[in-house]
């Protein structure tokens, strides 16, 4: 049996007015999601959008079971605010031309998981798309709120950019024989379950116990119980303390992310937020000045430095699954600044305005440094900016042919 025909879509659309707007779409692109709910399955959430004016729907819903689809896919569906939307792909907004995908957290994350990278491959070879070109996430486009799938897929072991390989090996093999393991079965997760090497509340055992040690190490007391071996409400608690504090999901269960969190902690790498005060804090607002920031380097992480984190994070796609270290700079927020703030040579590549606009790293360097939204496409916003700058620092040229340029003069200049 090929590959293409290893799951079958369910076909059950909503008739919920609220949910279903009808109104046909050109879908352009995918956009993944997860559903954040513990105890609902696919079959659950077709209950609920049926039943319950939410002004909100997926297009598909992928658990370890089933594939539904509540919502045609030639239809818009409501799965990303439009007021929040920040279309990073360029191909317009989310409700009005991307096919929303979510996976679901009940049962096995690996066979939820599997269905969810089948699912979008198989909108991508219907459609003609390129799986690292069209397909962007939930936490992509509304990053100050949002954080799925990311949400669900690295607790169990899955990065962004696995699932994206995943799902172009998918459509690369889409007409193989599933008798020969794809590429993407081989690289499923470890996990199984989503709980498999987890611990929460209610577990016993040597493993609790480490964790219990490693917690009380780390700073996160356990006065009552102390490293008893039970994982109860007291630890529970000492857990969510850590995971607040490291900036990562806050859901009081310890996996690979907090196993990961926990080990950079006991190193010294410590999240700087709003309110820390100190050199570590002056060392971040310099670094962000390095990549086009204007603040004060007062070693006070106030309300502006806050928001130049957010805007980096949003820029270069850096949010924790829960998105509750939006605004906090952990290690990934401080390895990336560092990275960005060394400062790369003119690559050869002059950027500018023109058909169809140019896109790339390059170009969100430039528009950090400007100031402006850093989507990384060559945009009239950007052109206009650039304008600005080289007008500003005397840097046209006497004929002014490479106005709105950013050749090697101007590249020079900005870093």
């Amino acid at each position: 049996m090929p590959l293409k025909d290893k799951y079958v879509v369910e076909k059950r659309h909503i008739t919920n007015r609220s949910n279903r707007s009808r109104r046909s779409m050109s879908a352009d692109y995918a956009a993944g999601h997860e559903t954040a709910n513990n105890n609902a399955n696919a079959d659950a959430h077709v209950r609920y959008f049926q039943n319950n004016n939410v002004q909100a729907s997926y297009h598909q819903l992928c658990d370890s079971v089933r594939i539904v689809e509540i919502i045609p896919l030639n239809e818009q569906a409501m799965h990303i605010r439009r007021d929040m939307d920040r279309q990073t792909l360029g191909l317009g907004r989310a409700n009005d031309r991307a096919v929303g995908i979510s996976i679901c957290r009940t049962g096995s994350f690996a066979e939820a998981y599997d269905r969810f990278v089948w699912a979008t491959a198989k909108a991508c070879v219907d459609r003609g798309w390129d799986p690292r070109k069209e397909i962007t996430a939930h936490s992509f486009e509304d990053p100050s709120r949002r954080s799925d799938p990311q949400s669900w897929l690295t607790p169990n072991g899955v990065s962004w950019s696995q699932f994206i390989n995943d799902v172009a090996r998918y459509v690369r093999d889409w007409e193989k024989d599933t008798d020969e393991p794809t590429k993407a079965e081989e690289k499923r997760p470890s996990v199984s379950t989503g709980r498999e090497n987890m611990l929460q509340n209610g577990d016993r055992g040597d493993a609790v116990e480490e964790l219990q040690k490693r917690l009380e190490a780390a700073g996160f007391p356990l006065p009552r119980w102390g490293a008893d071996g039970s994982f109860g409400d007291e630890t529970e608690k000492a857990l969510r303390d850590f995971q607040t504090a490291a900036g990562i999901q806050v859901d009081g269960i310890f996996g690979p992310q907090s196993n990961d969190a926990l080990n950079e902690w006991r190193q010294g790498t410590r999240s700087l937020k709003r309110g820390d005060r100190g050199n570590s804090v002056r060392d971040l607002q310099r670094l962000l000045n390095q990549v086009g920031f204007n603040l004060s380097d007062d070693g006070i992480f106030g309300p502006k430095t806050e928001d130049a984190v957010k805007e980096f994070q949003s820029t270069y796609g850096i949010s924790s699954p829960s998105g509750n270290f939006f605004g906090v700079a952990g290690p990934a927020t401080m390895a990336e600044l560092k990275e960005v703030a060394k400062g790369v040579p003119f690559s050869g590549r002059s950027l500018k305005l023109q058909s169809p606009m140019m896109r790339g790293e390059d170009v969100k360097r430039v528009q950090l440094r400007l100031q402006i939204s850093a989507d990384g496409i060559f945009g009239p916003q950007t052109d206009r900016a650039v304008k600005s700058y080289q007008r500003e620092h005397g840097l046209s040229s006497p004929q002014g042919n490479f106005y709105g340029v950013v050749g090697p003069a101007t590249w020079d200049h900005m870093f």
